[in-house]
């Protein structure tokens, strides 16, 4: 973990707190949707309740043919790939 206080973390508790920072930012959004293991048997609305399957956790998916990975890799450790039914953010059946 990064053990660095952000610019705006100026009293003790903000600065304490600064660490839960990323997580707050991440959220559910990008990293969620790209590590879920896309399965064409499942119907997209039965992964709302959370019942769906990730990935390797050192793997993203995502629209891009041979995505580079050396700097993925580099930076976050993580390698991208190449998902053919992920095209955009409205995609079928994965609307992030």
């Amino acid at each position: 973990m990064l053990n660095a206080i952000p610019y705006h973390a100026v009293t003790p508790q903000e600065q304490r707190a600064a660490k839960y920072g990323a997580l707050a930012r991440d959220g559910v959004a990008c990293a969620v949707c790209h590590h879920v293991q896309i399965d064409p048997k499942v119907p997209f609305g039965h992964t709302f309740t959370g019942d769906f399957r990730l990935n390797k956790p050192d793997e993203v998916y995502g629209p891009f043919d041979n995505p580079k990975q050396v700097p993925m890799e580099q930076t976050l450790g993580i390698t991208p790939k190449s998902e053919p039914t992920i095209t955009s953010s409205n995609s079928s059946p994965w609307n992030c």
